[in-house]
């Protein structure tokens, strides 16, 4: 029998179970049969629960680059990787794991993110760098006049949200002591 034929016999056997128990009189032969349902749909709960840890176990997950006439998407450089989640763990946690998870995957896209945005991935990406409106004059040191140009080139649609990328060495160096 299949999974599918199993989860709709135990359905079934839990709905008979259910209309047994929730007559207006119930007799003890109610309760045996009953009893002898609930015990036959935990029987088939746990085959069920066999045969999909076996179609788990043989249904591998594979991520793999989606082709279209010779020409290679990129799109999967911004992937976190496959992380596999029971749902019992889910169902059977006692916080909102689900949201926690998604935290803690949305902190972990966002960082490699920025570093693309500062200093691109090193093959599909490039830096998102400021190229047009102010240049500095040295390539491996900011200086305050620099900082001030690059500001005042920004259009001013964008200066009242305006946001600042840069590297971690980027930002000790404005902050060091020089």
């Amino acid at each position: 029998m299949d999974i599918k034929a199993l989860i709709e016999k135990r359905n079934k056997l839990m709905v008979d179970a259910q209309a047994v128990i929730t007559k207006e009189t119930v007799t003890a032969e109610d309760r045996t049969n009953f009893d002898r349902m609930i015990a036959d749909a935990d029987v088939l709960s746990a085959d069920i629960t066999r045969m999909q840890s076996v179609e788990n176990f043989n249904t591998a997950v594979t991520e793999n680059d989606p082709t279209v006439a010779g020409f290679q998407s990129f799109t999967d450089t911004a992937t976190s990787g496959l992380v596999s989640i029971s749902n019992q763990l889910l169902q059977d946690s006692q916080f909102d794991l689900d949201s926690w998870i998604q935290n803690k995957l949305a902190g972990r896209y966002y960082r490699g993110f920025a570093n693309w945005i500062s200093l691109g991935n090193g093959s599909n990406v490039t830096a998102l760098g400021s190229t047009l409106g102010a240049t500095s004059a040295s390539p491996t040191a900011v200086v305050y006049n620099d900082l001030v140009s690059l500001y005042g080139s920004l259009d001013n649609l964008y200066v009242q949200n305006a946001s600042w990328v840069m590297s971690s060495a980027t930002r000790a160096s404005l902050m060091g002591p020089d």
